[in-house]
């Protein structure tokens, strides 16, 4: 096996493990803030829910498409585009939720504006960071 076959095996083990690890450490992550702020039943039970998503992502994603894209194996140009158009719709949405929290804290006098207003600045910055990027370079 070539030095190039090699890095592209390892690549796709990481690609097809990231997201169950990534979904432990935070159920992990969680249990340690729970436990810290002397809540360890929520602790254990956000972690519970977070080892089910990983082990439904893990079971789907051997029989089913939408269980491989959730788990971050897309494996080619369709399944690549799906996951692109998906995450872009995410992220519109997201942005109108923070949008919509913004100004219902406004209206509201809620003391979270300062918070919406600093995710939806987040949000801005990085359309506009990427659309640079991308128009360059992309």
């Amino acid at each position: 096996m070539s030095d190039v076959e090699s890095r592209i095996g390892v690549r796709d083990v990481y690609r097809k493990w990231a997201v169950p690890a990534l979904g432990v450490i935070a159920g992990l992550a969680y249990l340690g803030v729970m436990c810290a702020r002397g809540k360890p039943a929520l602790g254990f039970a956000i972690l519970a829910i977070m080892l089910v998503y990983v082990a439904v992502v893990l079971l789907l994603s051997r029989r089913s498409e939408t269980g491989a894209l959730l788990r971050g194996t897309a494996n080619d140009e369709r399944q690549r585009d799906i996951s692109t158009r998906a995450i872009a719709i995410t992220g519109q949405v997201l942005i109108v939720t923070i949008l919509g929290g913004f100004f219902y804290s406004l209206a509201t006098g809620s003391s979270a504006a300062g918070i919406w207003c600093g995710l939806a600045a987040v949000g801005g910055a990085t359309f506009i960071v990427a659309s640079f990027a991308l128009s360059r370079w992309g």
